[in-house]
């Protein structure tokens, strides 16, 4: 990297008209580092900890006197907490304390939320919301007071918990373009199809689990989260306290499936009491507080109804869905956003309707939207090629279109004719037996089927620090998290082959939040927001860092270079000098030539001329030698008029006094060629 750096600035002349600029010259010098570490077999970096049981979750920190809190969940669907008989309580074996704080949450927050959710639990929303933490010296204590505690309630009269018999409210605008009722009644063939899909709820492997504990204001919680940026926004909202003050630890997260985008219950409880016992609280939800307090997934209603003319093209496509939540919550399961972009039909209706219930909150699970609304749109798809006796295969690809209907927007990409042309192919599409009951395997009447699968394409802001090791080694940070989906791995591969070390040199450190901000996991966009490694230019950053080991500074205001370096050191000094554009206009060179000859110490002339002319920094060189003085002054002496030189001479003057002896050397133009000439 270094001798080809070296190459293209030592060419003392303007820069050629085809030449690229110094960046995606840089970028073309790192690509050549290449090794092909992306698509090849690697073995997860964590996958030994967490096989071997040495990856540490949320639970298993074990910060020293933490105390244990179990959560106490509401026996009414809807009403308000009366008493807490916690006197009875407080008597009992280890206990330690009892919490019901108004900024208890009585729901988890939304992915991406980034504020405090609806807290105080006091008022009562759904059967099982949490009202309240008992906090013990062992976790058998705090349960079995958990389980001791009575608690008054005020049940509401009439408690809406069946969204159809509720009223229903669209959730947001619906897309309607043409008429839809006038496309139905003049089709060739079309359907009008009913479908119900039952609730679903995340069941991660590792539960909810929050251990919190304080240093004077400022909170560390150890938790299993997906999006640190935004859990810390939220519980620094949610406790009334400064976002600077809160440092999330997740480094593993045992699942989430969209059910720890945002913060939940265990995690202000725990930091609720540990404030107020003055130690640390684990709090950890079981099982059965999982499904009853977390996200949910609203069940649905949906009706497609589909019209399409004699060659199956579709004409028509209505997708409403009825779905629900808690009042005021703005989440509405997008049942029908895959549906907008995925096929054509020129009239169109696509509503999402909205019923309040008293259950608990529904939010994101594992691919909101397109998990329940796909697999009965492409049912109805099926239905619609049976009807016009047509081959499901190519009706899809006959209704793909080339724009997002309404939107007149071209796809940047679409590989779904390509996808179902391999499918059939790898299927044996061709000998499929249309009717039912056609081919028998043993006992089993076997079939074939398909159906198109799309996703919403999401981008966050990312960022990871990187830095190369004395030993050569790569170590990447960031805050991103790692919920199972190869973060590791994926941030691993991409640093190792941009920078050209092996992977077994590149260690990654994810999931705390003092790191720089990832995209998160959510969205199937954690990987999709980290930069190609194929595409992307390196941007790097110089910081200072303190030789004592302490905290990093700033991106420092100057450089400086200790004495006698060779010119691939001086090139390598130079080339980090120039990736922080503007912001480092001056370079300090001490002494750099003393193991230089002639030809390398020309050539570095250049390549300081270059850099001072064509990319504006003042470069400042100290030479201890008079020889080497007096060549670099004629090396560097002014070559075009608006160039110039300035030298000091520092000296000892008679009374030990330093003095300095300065002189400015402008262009001269040379007479002696032109009276030749």
């Amino acid at each position: 990297m270094s001798g080809g750096r070296l190459d293209l600035l030592s060419f003392p002349h303007p820069r050629p008209a085809n030449q690229q600029n110094d960046f995606a010259t840089i970028s073309a010098h790192w690509d050549e580092t290449r090794q092909g570490i992306i698509g090849k077999p690697l073995d997860r970096p964590e996958a030994a900890l967490k096989v071997t049981g040495t990856a540490t979750y949320a639970a298993e920190y074990r910060p020293e006197n933490c105390a244990e809190g179990v959560l106490v969940t509401a026996k009414i669907a809807q009403g308000k907490v009366l008493r807490l008989h916690d006197d009875q309580i407080r008597s009992m074996p280890g206990v330690l304390g009892v919490f019901a704080d108004k900024l208890m949450l009585r729901r988890p927050a939304q992915g991406t939320a980034g504020q405090a959710p609806v807290q105080n639990v006091g008022e009562v929303e759904y059967y099982c919301q949490p009202v309240a933490l008992v906090v013990a010296e062992t976790f058998e204590q705090a349960r079995h007071a958990a389980h001791t505690l009575r608690i008054d309630y005020e049940s509401a009269p009439k408690v809406p918990l069946d969204p159809e018999s509720s009223e229903y409210h669209p959730a947001r605008k619906p897309v309607v373009l043409g008429d839809l009722e006038e496309a139905m009644a003049q089709a060739a063939h079309c359907v009008d199809l009913t479908y119900a899909t039952e609730g679903h709820a995340s069941a991660a492997m590792e539960p909810h689990a929050s251990i919190a504990e304080w240093q004077g204001n400022e909170l560390t919680l150890w938790g299993s989260f997906q999006m640190i940026s935004h859990n810390v926004k939220e519980l620094a909202d949610s406790l009334r306290i400064s976002p600077r003050n809160v440092r999330i630890v997740s480094p593993y997260v045992g699942g989430g499936f969209g059910s720890k985008l945002g913060i939940s219950h265990d995690a202000i409880a725990a930091a609720i009491a540990a404030r107020g016992l003055g130690r640390p609280v684990r709090v950890v939800l079981t099982r059965q507080q999982v499904f009853a307090t977390i996200m949910r997934r609203s069940e649905t209603r949906q009706r497609l109804r589909l019209a399409a003319d004699t060659n199956g093209r579709l004409t028509g496509l209505g997708h409403e869905a009825w779905v629900s939540n808690l009042p005021d919550e703005k989440l509405a399961e997008p049942v029908t956003q895959a549906t907008e972009f995925l096929y054509g039909g020129a009239n169109r209706k696509l509503v999402v309707n909205i019923a309040r219930i008293s259950r608990l909150t529904s939010g994101s699970v594992r691919a909101p939207g397109e998990a329940v609304g796909m697999q009965v749109r492409e049912a109805a798809m099926d239905e619609l090629a049976e009807k016009a006796g047509i081959d499901p295969v190519e009706l899809r690809k006959r209704n793909l279109p080339a724009s997002q209907p309404g939107k007149d927007r071209p796809y940047s990409s679409r590989m779904l004719v390509e996808a179902l042309d391999q499918g059939a192919r790898a299927f044996g599409w061709e000998n499929r037996k249309p009717r039912p009951c056609m081919s028998r395997d043993g006992e089993w009447w076997v079939g074939m089927g398909v159906a198109s699968a799309a996703r919403v394409n999401m981008l966050m802001p990312a960022a990871a620090r990187v830095r190369l090791e004395a030993d050569g080694s790569l170590l990447v940070q960031s805050d991103q998290t790692d919920i199972g989906t190869g973060s590791y791995a994926i941030l691993g591969q991409i640093a190792g082959e941009m920078l050209g070390v092996p992977i077994a040199q590149v260690r990654v450190e994810l999931g705390e939040s003092q790191l720089p901000l990832g995209a998160g996991s959510g969205g199937s966009f954690g990987a999709c927001s980290i930069p190609e490694a194929s595409t992307q230019k390196i941007q790097p950053k110089l910081v200072t860092e303190h030789r004592d080991g302490g905290n990093e500074g700033g991106t420092p205001g100057a450089m400086l270079s200790a004495g006698n370096l060779n010119t691939a050191a001086l090139t390598l000094f130079i080339a980090l000098h120039l990736c922080v554009p503007n912001e480092l206009p001056w370079m300090i060179l001490d002494d750099p030539v003393q193991s230089m000859d002639d030809v390398h110490i020309a050539h570095f002339s250049a390549l300081l001329r270059t850099l001072s002319k064509e990319h504006g920094r003042q470069v400042m060189i100290a030479v201890h030698d008079r020889q080497l003085f007096e060549y670099l002054k004629l090396e560097l002496s002014p070559a075009f008029p608006e160039d110039s030189l300035l030298t000091l001479e520092l000296s000892r003057g008679p009374r030990r006094d330093s003095v300095c002896i300065s002189r400015r050397f402008a262009f001269k133009e040379e007479t002696a060629i032109h009276s030749a000439a």
